[in-house]
């Protein structure tokens, strides 16, 4: 079972110094991995919780749909602000994730598919391919 969210997920998205800082909870300079582990754990357990009624957690295995693992790095960038003590109405993040977690929840509650299935752009339509015939009232064909 694979983690939504990596270290390398996140340092493509934000500064790696605040990055180090936001998981430096013994201030060496250096990212904390049990700090890490645990957001990875908190944004995995939220995921699941909201989509666990459709899905199982090993469902995916080491290849989560990008969906999961777009919401994963949302969630947890949101944590990242808020361990620098940043609330929740100040959070660059907030309004992205609120908008993930209703998503998710309509996912898990299948309003909305996980995978979206593509529909064909034109409608089909139909060729005739001989001229038509017509009877007049006498019976006889023109």
């Amino acid at each position: 079972m694979a983690d939504y969210v990596l270290m390398t997920d996140l340092s493509a998205r934000l500064p790696g110094k605040f990055l180090i800082q936001a998981l430096d909870d013994d201030k060496d300079g250096l990212a904390d991995l049990p700090v890490f582990e645990s957001i990875q754990k908190t944004v995995k357990e939220d995921i699941d919780g909201r989509i666990g009624q459709r899905y199982e957690p090993y469902t995916f295995g080491a290849n989560p749909p990008a969906l999961l693992k777009s919401a994963a790095a949302i969630f947890a960038m949101e944590l990242l602000y808020s361990r620098r003590g940043i609330d929740a109405k100040n959070n660059p993040m907030t309004g992205q994730a609120n908008a993930m977690r209703a998503k998710l929840d309509d996912i898990g509650n299948g309003k909305q598919p996980l995978i979206p299935i593509a529909k064909p752009t034109n409608a089909s339509g139909i060729v005739v391919a001989a001229a038509a015939k017509t009877v007049s009232r006498s019976g006889r064909s023109s």
